[in-house]
């Protein structure tokens, strides 16, 4: 893994931010009775998730921004509240197919990526809510495991931007560190006691310190180096079970790598991952009757691994 030069970012032309949305992570979430629609807790869980992002994005403005495009990356992608936003944010709601906009919008004209409300990758200890998608037991990138935070940053790297701000759980937190360093601005909303229990931060404080990283963040993208991993790039999965596996083996740009693992590859991450995104649709597509419940469908509907049905144990 790499860095070069973020060559996107230009104050004298407008600086803008991608904001990729997940909840497990928000102030105050412990639980997933939290995170889903038509429970009774998940209006409230709503309404910290657009705490914590009204909090970011008033500090990256602060911080020069002047455009933001977030994703909201969590179940079906219909959390996020429009009426509340800033008017110089925009949010990309649902499930577009990959097939329309691979990575719904995200380029090279960006600045910067944010991660708000993230979580742990699968495996991870010391965390609140940890998972990396329903169905997979670990990603890699060429050798390295990396979660959804790593994924993100991965692809964001591609197209030469930065992940420069995550906002999560302890375990989050000490995951993007250990896997980006100290010039990534984190913010630690909870210590996680457990996979469902966490000390929290009152929200007037988590507010401050989330509004004070977003406006540092964004003055310091300039000088980060995005990840970049190593041509050619393979992206392996393992699955939670050998059938998934045995479904995907069928389709020509999978190998076949273990019991439950595949991979694909690519001149880049962005390659690598969309030629696994479209073999699962073409699973899909053809009906395979060992393909219709081995992944969650958000991992192809989502931007970029944004996979949120995993409920832990």
């Amino acid at each position: 893994m790499t860095g070069r030069p973020t060559e996107t970012s230009d104050y004298t032309a407008g600086f803008r931010l991608y904001v990729k949305v997940d909840m497990e992570g928000v102030s105050g979430v412990v639980s997933p009775d939290q995170l889903h629609p038509g429970s009774p807790e998940y209006a409230d869980a709503r309404g910290l998730l657009m705490h914590d992002l009204g909090a970011v994005l008033d500090g990256a403005f602060d911080g020069g921004c002047t455009e933001a495009v977030i994703y909201d990356a969590h179940g079906e992608g219909r959390n996020v509240d429009p009426g509340l936003l800033d008017r110089r944010a925009v949010v990309i709601s649902g499930r577009p197919p990959p097939s329309a906009d691979f990575i719904c919008g995200l380029d090279a004209s960006f600045g910067a990526m944010f991660l708000v409300g993230f979580h742990a990758r699968a495996g991870m200890a010391d965390a609140l809510l940890p998972h990396t998608c329903d169905g997979i037991e670990a990603i890699s990138i060429n050798g390295t495991t990396v979660g959804e935070i790593g994924l993100e940053a991965a692809l964001a790297g591609t197209f030469g931007v930065p992940l420069a701000l995550v906002s999560g759980d302890s375990g989050c937190v000490a995951e993007a560190r250990a896997l980006l360093g100290d010039d990534l601005e984190t913010v630690e909303v909870k210590r996680a006691i457990s996979t469902t229990s966490a000390v929290c931060l009152s929200t007037a404080r988590t507010g401050l310190l989330l509004h004070e990283a977003a406006a540092r963040a964004v003055r310091g993208a300039p000088a980060l180096a995005p990840v970049v991993f190593q041509a050619p790039a393979r992206f392996e999965v393992v699955f939670s079970t050998a059938q998934a596996a045995d479904a995907m083996e069928r389709r020509p740009s999978v190998e076949r790598t273990g019991p439950s693992s595949v991979c694909t590859s690519g001149p880049d991450v962005v390659a690598a991952y969309r030629d696994f995104v479209l073999a699962h649709q073409e699973c899909r597509a053809t009906e395979d009757e060992t393909s219709s419940d081995f992944i969650d469908r958000r991992l192809i509907d989502g931007i970029i691994g944004g996979c949120e049905q995993h409920e832990p144990d």
